[in-house]
């Protein structure tokens, strides 16, 4: 990554062994949200397949684990 940003974590997700990357995004300048102001944000993800597709194919759970705000069939948890 930039100097925007950094990984953390690279290697097998404790959940499941799949591999995932940590990182942080927002070093520099952070935010242009007045809400929030500056802040880092930080991004668990599978290194292997783009997020959507991991979520589409039910791979997240990687990340994800057997959370109950994971949501199911593309929608978020506690979306109509």
């Amino acid at each position: 990554m930039s100097e925007l940003g950094a990984v953390f974590y690279r290697g097998p997700s404790l959940l499941t062994g799949d591999p995932i990357v940590g990182a942080l995004s927002g070093l520099e300048g952070g935010s242009l949200n007045p809400k929030t102001g500056p802040m880092v944000q930080a991004w668990i993800i599978r290194s292997d397949l783009p997020p959507m597709d991991a979520k589409r194919q039910n791979l997240d759970d990687a990340v994800c684990g057997d959370c109950k705000l994971r949501g199911r069939d593309g929608r978020p948890a506690g979306a109509m």
